[in-house]
């Protein structure tokens, strides 16, 4: 027979590793942040290195609500996010796992969330690269299907989102004083259940990440506000040209603003992209552009008219005229101008 040997010390070892490993657990979910030991803050600052120069030379951090953007002579900036938060699943007959959020210098938040003014959500202290980084944050387990990777991410906080206060709600317009201890694990845990048990309580805490998991065109919030001309790049990754993006976009606006987008020069209404895509022999485009019309409906507010707007829709691709840095850089064998969203690096 065999025997086992129990010693009474090596129990209390073994339990005592469990106690002080559950009361850490405990500690760190109370205090430390989830935004604050994510890889966000990495990738925010590369960006704003980038684009605006080293962030510690700056007098002080650029804020959204202090972008003067159109006192410039630029575009109102709209920067386009997404959340899979505060989403109760019914809107008419449909199930929206991804709802769109948009970040402005005047407002912040979405028809769903309801907007609030940046002066006063977050405290006022939303900054621009912070937006920006959000809005290109393709790194999320909450977009995987593999169980074990989404186990694998949430355990190691590897994610490019961030948690964010709601909209109109008392977290919302609380500023971010103390970054290291803001968003706990436990915050969150003790708003799911307020939720779960008052089934009409909206959450407090949204989580935002990448605009491309609800469109990754950024058209559908200027459909929204019925433009009549609307310049958009699809710089996406589509080295087959099936325009999976556009056609997205097109299901967006037809199911949700009644809007339909269609081809300018047809009279079926059919898009022909034949300009845009490559030929087998060359691999070049006639064009790098097509246009697009919008058939707008009626506006029940205004009780405006159907009207018509036009999209020109750039895309992705080489006519043969670009520069021979460009043309070497297509003929080494990488998929350019359509390379993946994982490649990250500068050749």
């Amino acid at each position: 027979d065999s025997s086992y040997v129990v010693h009474e010390a090596d129990q209390k070892y073994r339990l005592a590793i469990i106690w002080y490993s559950g009361i850490a657990v405990l500690f760190f979910s109370i205090l430390v942040g989830l935004n604050a030991t994510s890889v966000h803050g990495y990738y925010e600052q590369k960006l704003e290195r980038m684009w605006a120069g080293d962030p510690l030379k700056l007098e002080k951090p650029l804020e959204l609500r202090g972008l003067q953007s159109v006192e410039s002579g630029y575009p109102y900036l709209l920067i386009s996010a997404s959340n899979t938060e505060g989403i109760s699943g019914n809107r008419g007959d449909r199930f929206d796992p991804v709802e769109e959020f948009l970040f402005s210098r005047q407002f912040c938040g979405s028809e769903r969330t309801r907007f609030e003014r940046t002066d006063s959500y977050m405290g006022g202290g939303m900054r621009l690269f912070d937006a920006i980084a959000i809005s290109g944050a393709a790194v999320s387990g909450l977009q995987l299907r593999n169980p074990f990777m989404i186990a694998l991410f949430t355990v190691l906080n590897f994610r490019l989102g961030q948690w964010i206060g709601a909209p109109c709600s008392a977290t919302g317009r609380q500023k971010d004083t103390s970054p290291l201890r803001a968003f706990s694990p436990m915050q969150l845990l003790i708003d799911r259940i307020r939720c779960r048990l008052q089934p009409k309580a909206a959450p407090s805490y949204l989580y935002a990440a990448d605009g491309g998991f609800f469109d990754n065109t950024g058209i559908f919030a200027l459909l929204q506000r019925r433009c009549e001309i609307i310049f958009a790049v699809d710089a996406g990754h589509d080295p087959a040209y099936n325009f999976s993006d556009l056609a997205r976009l097109q299901r967006l606006a037809r199911n949700r603003l009644g809007v339909d987008i269609s081809s300018v020069n047809s009279s079926s209404g059919q898009i022909d992209f034949g300009s845009i895509c490559t030929t087998e022999n060359a691999g070049y485009s006639r064009s790098h552009f097509t246009v697009l019309k919008v058939l707008y409906p009626p506006d029940g507010d205004t009780q405006d008219a159907p009207s018509t707007g036009h999209i020109i829709f750039f895309k992705s691709s080489l006519t043969g005229d670009e520069s021979c840095d460009i043309k070497e850089q297509a003929s080494v064998g990488s998929d350019f101008p359509h390379d993946p969203t994982a490649d990250q690096f500068f050749d």
